[in-house]
């Protein structure tokens, strides 16, 4: 599967026809490395917690840490979308509960050889989104 390619996603909770593909090109932009001024507009800044494999990340300011991290960590990593369910766009902004599967490849440099693995990871994640400038 390509970056630019999302599996079908099962809507457990349709509160917006527009919900999945909003979704999906969030995890694609993530998948591209999108500069971080086209990712942020996607997320609340105030109250904004995200909870990864790497600690918990509040606000913009958490988040571009973060960003940076792992976009130079992760090169062909995939975000395969599972389930959305969502709450009804309000003032632009939803909170939703998103299923996605992740892979990517991962090295190890010690010891040598160079060893390479790429795990398939099913997280469970939540959040609130906004769509201000989001087409």
């Amino acid at each position: 599967m390509s970056h630019s390619e999302v599996s079908p996603v099962e809507t457990i909770e349709r509160a917006d026809a527009g919900l999945d593909d909003w979704v999906a090109e969030w995890y694609r932009a993530l998948d591209r490395h999108d500069e971080i001024s086209d990712v942020l507009p996607y997320l609340v800044d105030d109250g904004l917690e995200l909870h990864f494999p790497e600690g918990i990340y509040c606000g913009h300011d958490g988040f571009r840490k973060w960003y940076e991290a792992v976009t130079h960590r992760f090169f062909d990593e995939v975000h395969e979308v599972r389930r959305v369910v969502g709450q009804p766009w309000v003032n632009d902004r939803t909170s939703l509960q998103v299923v996605v599967n992740w892979s990517s490849t991962t090295c190890s440099r010690c010891p040598a050889p160079r060893r390479c693995s790429r795990p398939r990871i099913d997280t469970d994640t939540g959040g609130d989104g906004e769509r201000s400038g989001i087409d």
